[in-house]
């Protein structure tokens, strides 16, 4: 609609002053969804309309006479037409636009029937029927205002663009434009949902990383954020952990279970926070039990005797200021058992655990070392030397512990870390 008032307004204020034979087969789409007005000028060369009366007429000529105005209809029409007969054209393409039919589809009445009827004058004049719901009350009225019986009545269409500038004021003047607007306008706000949605998502990738590192060494944890097959590794030299509480049971006995789930949740996270600062890793809890190990995935020599000795000695002075939050005044008492010596690790895709081999000599001394009654006891076995070179010695008389299996484990009740050397 916007086009052809505003293809109009031009052809009115240009040397032509009228298109002379406006209608809907005369408006044009181009590729950019422009409306173009055709068949204008070359007036000398146009075929007259027949006269509709003609009995001899087919449908295919008389039927462009339903754009042209009644006063045109009763006269011969001018060559180039007239302005205010293009407004009368214009207003029986506005109610196609409306209805998106073919013009006098409601009227029960053949071609030259309603030619004839309009040619009449009628009091009120025989239009389309255009229902009141069917569009914009404004719109409704510019129709008629456009077919009014009386040329002098009719509005220009300079006055048409103005009384319908309100009703474009969001458009561009074309439907290309618009459509375009509204892609970008989509594409924008699909690109914030994208913003939103991914930030969202980072956001959840954060804490399943965080939580994957909390669950598995630094090093597996890259290789299966990266989609790395993790094989399993026989490491010749690790060191092993095994702590748990002394009279664990009894306590349990007389405690509640909420009681017992906040005391290991302190004390557990008491051992973390220590074992975070050293070059270890926490394999599992199990109960009262915690299971400690270095020196894999990543080898480091062999410091992962003295990187337990130190964090089972910072445990142990822990526990002097550590009381059991539902019993004031008692104190939990640990032991510990630690071996060095061959162990294998694997960190299968299904289960996010480590998994070393309980057959190795080092999984099970270290468990059998901390097999003892003596609590506040930090029993070692294996290779002591390799505490030597990191300033830690034995201050204190060893004895030897014989569980009920082969082999000895050397028990000490306190040790010293002298500077290292």
């Amino acid at each position: 609609m916007n086009d052809i008032i505003q293809g109009m307004c031009y052809i009115h204020s240009s040397p032509f002053h009228s298109h002379g034979r406006l209608n809907s087969s005369n408006c044009l789409v181009d590729g950019r969804m422009l409306v173009q007005i055709a068949d204008l000028g070359l007036w000398p060369l146009r075929r007259r309309y027949l006269a509709f009366l003609d009995p001899e007429a087919e449908e295919a000529e008389i039927r462009p006479l339903l754009w042209v105005a009644p006063e045109h209809l009763r006269e011969p029409m001018p060559v180039n037409g007239t302005p205010k007969g293009d407004v009368y054209g214009f207003a029986i393409i506005l109610q196609e636009i409306v209805s998106r039919l073919p013009p006098y589809h409601d009227n029960a009445s053949d071609t030259r029937t309603v030619i004839r009827e309009v040619r009449k004058g009628l009091n009120p004049p025989y239009r389309p029927v255009v229902e009141s719901g069917s569009c914009n009350l404004h719109v409704l009225t510019v129709m008629q205002e456009c077919w009014s019986e009386f040329p002098e009545e009719r509005p220009s269409f300079e006055l048409v663009r103005s009384r319908t500038r309100l009703l474009i004021k969001d458009f561009s003047g074309n439907l290309m434009d618009n459509l375009l607007k509204r892609m970008e306008k989509y594409s924008s706000d699909l690109e914030e949902l994208v913003e939103e949605r991914t930030a969202a998502f980072m956001e959840e990738k954060k804490k399943s990383e965080e939580l994957l590192g909390q669950m598995l060494p630094k090093a597996v944890a890259e290789k299966l954020k990266r989609g790395e097959y993790i094989e399993a590794e026989t490491f010749i030299s690790v060191t092993i952990c095994f702590s748990n509480v002394m009279d664990f049971a009894e306590l349990s006995a007389k405690s509640s279970p909420l009681e017992i789930v906040n005391l290991l949740n302190g004390l557990y996270s008491l051992m973390e926070g220590i074992i975070n600062e050293h070059d270890a890793f926490k394999v599992e809890t199990i109960g009262e039990s915690c299971v400690v190990v270095s020196g894999l995935p990543i080898r480091n020599g062999t410091r992962h005797a003295v990187e337990l000795a130190k964090i089972s000695l910072k445990i142990m002075r822990a526990m002097d200021r550590y009381h059991v939050p539902h019993r004031p005044g008692e104190r939990l008492l640990l032991r510990f058992g630690m071996h060095t010596g061959p162990a294998a690790a694997g960190w299968p895709s299904a289960k996010v655990s480590a998994n070393p081999n309980a057959n190795l000599p080092c999984l099970s001394e270290s468990f059998r070392c901390r097999g003892t009654e003596n609590a506040a006891l930090l029993h070692i076995r294996g290779h002591r030397q390799h505490c030597q070179p990191y300033g830690v010695e034995w201050r204190s008389h060893t004895h030897s512990h014989q569980p009920s299996h082969k082999g000895a484990a050397r028990s000490i009740s306190r040790i010293h870390r002298s500077p290292a050397r």
